[in-house]
């Protein structure tokens, strides 16, 4: 029975392109060992081509179970509204008075000052500014800790004096003994700050009343 030439092809044939590879070669007039090794490649090829490829398993993947959730310790949901803390009461005083914020202890500003300032360590910078000299009464029987004392200073237009390391800034640290009196000074940056009204806000601890002064810069 003939068998067609298509037939013969896929059946008893080399394919088309490699037999037209072979017939370049040989037009080439390649060496014999060139010739070996071109016919090698060529069957190698062919039965690569027949192995049929390995399944691979397949991959399971790992199940984790479900935990149930852990209550907080103390109760409540991340839906739960905290409700904001309380702010401190505020003492006001008026220019050169003291201030009594509880526990025997009061309050005064000595003096705030203009000055000029020299930046001398990065982040500082030169320029008009004022110095805030706070006292801190202590008639109390128990010392009074002023490690967290802070001092903010605020112009009559809104404006926030800056606080700066530049200067000559002593703040307040340690406690102060029954009977004593502590003096920390704070600098802050202000344009223009001659002759302007100011807001200063002092808290000598955490959880004390703020005791507030209006004073005009000197």
């Amino acid at each position: 029975m003939n068998t067609s030439p298509r037939v013969r092809n896929r059946v008893g044939s080399v394919h088309p392109r490699t037999a037209a590879a072979l017939r370049a070669a040989f037009r080439a007039r390649l060496p014999r060992p060139s010739l070996l090794l071109l016919s090698f490649v060529v069957a190698a090829t062919a039965l690569t081509a027949c192995v049929p490829a390995t399944p691979q398993p397949a991959t399971t993947l790992p199940t984790h179970s479900v935990k149930k959730p852990v209550p907080a310790p103390s109760g409540g949901t991340v839906d739960q509204q905290v409700a904001s803390p309380t702010p401190e009461p505020t003492v006001g005083a008026r220019a050169g008075a003291a201030a009594k914020v509880g526990g025997g202890v009061s309050i005064r500003i000595a003096s705030v000052t203009a000055i000029k300032v020299t930046a001398k360590t990065p982040g500082e910078i030169d320029g008009a500014a004022v110095v805030v000299k706070v006292e801190v009464d202590n008639a109390g029987t128990a010392t009074a800790s002023v490690d967290s004392a802070y001092v903010n200073v605020v112009a009559s237009d809104g404006t926030f004096a800056v606080a700066t390391t530049a200067g000559k800034g002593v703040p307040f640290h340690g406690v102060v003994a029954p009977g004593a009196t502590a003096t920390g000074s704070y600098v802050f940056m202000l344009s223009h700050p001659q002759g302007r009204q100011v807001t200063v806000t002092v808290s000598h601890a955490a959880g004390t009343p703020v005791a507030q002064f209006t004073e005009t810069v000197s």
